[in-house]
């Protein structure tokens, strides 16, 4: 499986409550790229857009923004390996 980006929905693998907490950060990143490319991208955590996903899935989008919610979790060795910024 390799990176092929085709989606605008930049995914979020966090907690609820830190999703909550960085959204307006994210936002204020994402208006700060320019009208012309904001417009294209949006945030959406993965669980939302994909209550079971294959890594093919994953690798249809741009980038994945992960706040690990303990030091080892097994998605983020996965995200990495497929070479996901």
């Amino acid at each position: 499986i390799s990176w092929m980006p085709s989606g605008p929905d930049i995914l979020l693998s966090m907690p609820q409550a830190i999703e909550n907490a960085l959204r307006p950060a994210l936002e204020e990143a994402k208006e700060a790229l320019g009208a012309a490319l904001a417009g294209r991208l949006r945030f959406t955590h993965i669980r939302r857009l994909y209550p079971r996903y294959e890594y093919s899935d994953l690798a249809a989008h741009p980038a994945i923004v992960l706040i690990p919610y303990q030091v080892s979790i097994m998605s983020f060795f996965e995200q990495y390996r497929l070479n996901i910024p």
